[in-house]
């Protein structure tokens, strides 16, 4: 009996260590990724997220704002993509991913763009920058300069190309998963760098070399179009990704991953998650008639319309969609004269009595003060 009461409690022992234990592996067992979050992106509304301001290497990420201050200046005539791009000795030496560019060689922006979306080229990232700026440092500046104009307060950036970099102490780029969407949703709106970032092959100096895209997502998910992957030993994997289905387009960015096959897995998981869950309501466009025929007291004009000023798009959850209210409120007894322009009204969105969006309701025209006599004729 004693016998059997000791193997009992050694037994019970033995299981409440193994729970203990387990509960602790449990806990401390490695995240898929340091930080990540998942971004609507013409809204900005944020739909996931886990240490998303986290500061992290973005490693080759940091092309992105190459490409958006390229694209910015191809859209305000400052450049061409036709221009053409000659490469120095500097380009030709930096190492990391590449097209193997020779001092001397002379491609078109377009090319070199290209080598960059899609084959994350690192020696075409720097003989970009020194084609835009002069010198790698002085893009650089713009690169700061913009991503401060674009709130990315988590970034700082001090190489074109990703690469790690270490000076008089200091690592190199910094930015967090936060940034890298805000800043994939100004790229986004470019096409072009679309079409290069979905391109999953392609090629370069003159059919002699083979741009295999990094992003190996785009051969199993159809409606992924982009965007860029980063990754070095310290940095761990990294992928900003986006995909559009029907008219929402979602981001998605993940950092740090111990695997490249866990951020293409993990990105996967993250727009599906998003994509399932969430759609996207148009609920009123700017110039809408919101109320019709509003009479006007005093006014050489009997009846106007009300339109609202501005768009209210919402992303929602589904299964939030049907619970979705407009309440419209017009002012009492509008009096000329009316501007153009003036608010008459409102339009609150609720969602379980909650406001959360709104627009004015304004007049549609311009309405003149009329004598009291006239307006009373007017009625008759």
């Amino acid at each position: 009996m004693l016998i059997k009461n000791l193997v009992f409690k050694s037994t019970i022992l033995l299981f409440l260590l193994l729970s203990f234990c387990g509960l602790n592996l449990a806990y401390s067992a490695p995240r898929k990724y340091k930080s990540a979050i998942l971004m609507e992106a013409e809204t900005g509304k944020i739909l996931f997220g886990r240490s998303m301001h986290r500061k992290l290497p973005p490693a080759s990420m940091v092309k992105m704002m190459l490409a958006l201050i390229v694209m910015e200046k191809v859209k305000h005539d400052e450049i061409s993509l036709s221009d053409k791009v000659k490469v120095s000795r500097h380009a030709s030496m930096i190492g990391g991913s590449q097209v193997y560019l020779r001092e001397g060689e002379v491609f078109t922006l377009r090319d070199m763009m290209k080598a960059i979306m899609i084959k994350s080229a690192c020696d075409a990232a720097v003989a970009v920058a020194e084609h835009m700026s002069g010198s790698t440092k002085k893009f650089l500046v713009l690169m700061n300069k913009r991503a401060s104009e674009l709130k990315m307060n988590d970034t700082v950036f001090k190489t074109t190309s990703g690469l790690p970099k270490v000076q008089n102490g200091h690592s190199g780029d910094m930015s967090s998963a936060y940034d890298m969407a805000i800043l994939a949703r100004e790229l986004v709106k470019y096409p072009t760098v679309l079409k290069w970032t979905k391109t999953k092959t392609d090629t370069f100096r003159n059919g002699k070399f083979i741009l295999t895209n990094t992003n190996k997502l785009l051969k199993t998910f159809p409606e992924l179009d982009g965007l860029k992957t980063g990754y070095y030993r310290r940095a761990g994997w990294s992928f900003t990704a986006t995909a559009k289905k029907g008219d929402m387009r979602l981001i998605s960015v993940v950092m740090g991953c111990p695997t490249k096959k866990t951020r293409f897995d993990k990105t996967r998981e993250i727009l599906n998650m998003g994509f399932k869950n969430y759609t996207k309501l148009c609920l009123v466009k700017k110039g809408d008639v919101v109320f019709e025929n509003v009479p006007i007291i005093m006014g050489d004009k009997r009846y106007i319309n009300g339109i609202s000023n501005k768009n209210i798009t919402l992303v929602v959850r589904k299964i939030d969609k049907k619970k979705i209210i407009k309440q419209k409120i017009l002012f009492d007894k509008i009096q000329a004269p009316v501007e153009k322009g003036q608010r008459i009204g409102c339009m609150l969105i609720k969602l379980n009595k909650k406001t959360i969006a709104e627009t004015s309701i304004i007049a549609s025209e311009n309405v003149n003060k009329i004598s009291r006599f006239r307006w009373f004729v007017s009625q008759l």
